[in-house]
């Protein structure tokens, strides 16, 4: 259900994309939970096609909100049926790869987020004994023939843990399509595209500047602060993956969610669909 350091069992998987607008700029959206049981200090790794550097000002601290991944999931669950998805390679951004990783503590977990997979293991030995984990060289540069030169989120913890949603912004690279972190390897091993793996996951997608969709409610929105708000959708599209899948993350064209009611009701709304591989599927209806 994700990518990890050393062996782990994953479970019951939530994922949010979407768009957004910050401070005048289009944003694209992450929020990532799942239950994750490790019988030593493991790490959750996370790519990013951002367009620009990444800092700890791209990650929010969800623990007095912790609810809403949870609540957008809900919010489409009933009418959730099985999609593919697929895996994907991007272009690189330009980042500085002589900076340090930066290494910093957000609710649940210890992040180390470094620009490129070769600022990793200097910046583990940042991490505290008790949440640092061991990467495999295979790992690395497995992980980076997908994923080259692009901000990489190692998302540190130790036993089991079932932690409040990590939630990310970023510029895109690409912002006609939203990417979803789905490749799987919990092996120690680098994941492999194509590869069938058994897969746990509710994908909820969504926009700011749209209103289609299944509604959200929040129940702890008192508690969002302003500039979350702003991030989080209030209607979303979801599905639930099938069971077992080959290896891959998924793309959403972000086209859909701009539809208008007119081009609904006429008939001319393009489908949000989600596509892995060779496998596309349409996500749930207009509402």
């Amino acid at each position: 259900m994700c990518c990890t350091f050393t062996e782990s069992k994953m479970s019951n998987t939530r994922i949010y994309v979407g768009e957004a607008q910050r401070q005048g700029k289009l944003v694209h959206v992450l929020a990532y939970q799942n239950t994750a049981i490790s019988n030593r200090p493991n790490a959750m790794v996370l790519p990013f096609p951002a367009a620009a550097k990444m800092g700890q000002e791209n990650v929010i601290d969800t623990r007095k909100f912790k609810n809403f991944l949870e609540e957008i999931g809900e919010a489409t669950r009933m009418r959730a049926k099985s999609f593919g998805r697929r895996g994907m390679t991007l272009g690189a951004a330009s980042f500085d790869s002589d900076s340090l990783a930066e290494v910093f503590d957000s609710g649940s977990y210890t992040i180390v987020l470094a620009t490129n997979v070769w600022q990793i293991p200097e910046a583990l030995s940042r991490v505290a004994a008790e949440k640092r984990p061991n990467v495999t060289s295979d790992f690395l540069i497995g992980y980076n023939e997908l994923y080259p030169e692009q901000p990489i989120a190692v998302c540190c913890w130790n036993g089991a843990i079932e932690a409040e949603p990590l939630m990310w912004w970023y510029e895109p690279r690409d912002t006609k399509s939203l990417f979803v972190p789905t490749m799987d390897a919990h092996s120690g091993k680098a994941p492999k595209v194509g590869e069938k793996v058994d897969t746990d996951h509710i994908i909820s997608v969504g926009s700011t500047t749209g209103n289609m969709g299944s509604k959200v409610t929040y129940s702890q929105a008192r508690s969002m602060p302003a500039e979350v708000k702003e991030l989080l959708p209030t209607n979303v599209h979801g599905k639930r993956l099938p069971d077992r899948l080959e290896n891959g993350d998924c793309l959403i064209k972000t086209a859909a969610l701009h539809s208008t009611r007119e081009q609904l009701f006429s008939g001319g709304a393009p489908a949000v669909e989600i596509t892995r591989g060779k496998f596309t599927t349409v996500m749930n209806g207009w509402s």
